[in-house]
This record gives C-alpha cells, structure tokens and sequence, in this order.
C-alpha cells in the first residue's frame, strides 16, 4: 500500500451516564463517517479521565470514534458536528484531527 496524506479524525463523546454505543453506530451521520474513512473503519476506545471540582477528582469516561480520512471530509465532518449534537442531544460532541501519513 503507498502511503497516504489524510487526517486522523476523532469524534468525541463525553456523558454522566452510560453510552449506548449501538445507538451512536446507528446514526446516519457516523455511518457516513466510516463510509468516508480508510477502509471504512472507525477506530473505537472508551478511555477515562479525571476532572477536579475544585476539592475532588471525579472519574469520567469519553467515547472515541477515530478515522482516517481525507482533508475535505475532515471539513465536512467538523460542519455536521451540530447535526450530529442535535440528533444525541444526551452526548457533549467534540472533535480534532490533524495531518497524518497513512500507510507504508
């Protein structure tokens, strides 16, 4: 495989409650998100962090969904971003990306 410029992708969900990860699969814009990836694949890791209330440090959780995909989808992604709240409305939606070089 010749190596490829494209940006690596991630798509954050940060939530109190647990996340219904089939329902966020199900939902067409994440669907068009692994449409447009690498091989269409989404890279997927629950990782944990700390916040502090000013006393405490609480435990928390955040959903990843990371792709590979090309800078003009990277654009479309970050402009859906809105759409994408609105429909999981239960879900704070963050995202970056940066410059990768893919393959070998």
């Amino acid at each position: 495989m010749a190596t490829q410029n494209l940006i690596e992708q991630h798509v954050i969900f940060l939530s109190d409650q647990t996340f219904d990860i089939q329902a966020i699969l199900n939902n067409t814009l994440i669907q068009t998100l692994a449409n447009n990836s690498a091989g269409h694949d989404i890279i997927q890791t629950m990782q944990a962090y700390l916040q502090w209330d000013g006393t405490n440090w609480i435990n928390k959780a955040f959903l990843d969904l990371r792709v590979f995909c090309t800078p003009a989808f990277q654009t479309t992604i970050q402009n859906n971003i809105p759409n994408l709240q609105a429909q999981l409305p239960q879900y704070t939606i963050v995202t970056w990306g940066y410059p990768v070089t893919f393959g070998n």
